[in-house]
């Protein structure tokens, strides 16, 4: 089958190591970081600054806030995943 795939694609395929749960897991994180750098650095977060200063005004601080919302959205993207490999 594979030396078929190649003539038909006329591409060599090189077997590599299948990625870890970890490795997988720190590219994801680290995806997530750099899109949250990214929103920060673009602005336009005034109604979610209006938000997350009502929780701190509830006597939360800006980093329990933030650690909060990276784990839910962390935790739904596992989620996600699980109802993929299900289909």
């Amino acid at each position: 089958m594979k030396l078929q795939i190649q003539r038909f694609t006329k591409t060599k395929i090189i077997a590599q190591k299948v990625p870890s749960i970890s490795d997988v897991e720190e590219i994801r994180t680290n995806l997530l970081l750099e899109k949250v750098k990214e929103t920060v650095d673009a602005g336009y977060l005034g109604r979610c600054r209006n938000l997350v200063e009502k929780l701190i005004q509830e006597d939360y601080i800006s980093l329990e806030v933030a650690a909060a919302l990276l784990k839910i959205v962390i935790d739904e993207g596992g989620k996600e995943e699980a109802m993929q490999i299900k289909k």
